[in-house]
């Protein structure tokens, strides 16, 4: 782990290392680019349009970002916002924030064109 996020020292704190054991204990190293450990490393044609969110305050922004770039590699049409002040988690967390409830919004809507479109 030696992305964008995880270099991120606002709080005075480096999270690298707490983010690299918590993915240690998820996957053996010889899984580290595994399809199952990772969207990143997968074949991601044919995927329909996608909506990426990424929060400010996230240990997996840096990853957020690059996912959407990789999808878009595949020619597949992605949209990617990213939610300033707020935590991961933030689409469970309309209830307390109006910037996660405009997140949820964005999905529900994003969601129903895609029913419609279908």
């Amino acid at each position: 782990m030696g992305n964008a996020t995880t270099r991120d020292q606002r709080d005075g704190e480096n999270i690298a290392p707490s983010l690299s054991l918590c993915i240690t204990q998820r996957r053996r190293d010889k899984q580290r680019n595994n399809a199952t450990v990772s969207p990143l490393y997968a074949d991601l044609s044919g995927l329909p349009p996608t909506l990426i969110a990424t929060a400010d305050h996230d240990l997996l922004r840096s990853e957020g970002t690059m996912l959407g770039t990789r999808i878009r590699e595949y020619g597949v049409n992605v949209n990617h916002v990213e939610y300033a002040g707020i935590v991961h988690g933030l689409l469970g967390l309309g209830h307390v924030s109006p910037t996660a409830e405009a997140g949820q919004d964005l999905f529900e809507r994003f969601y129903r064109l895609r029913r419609y479109l279908s």
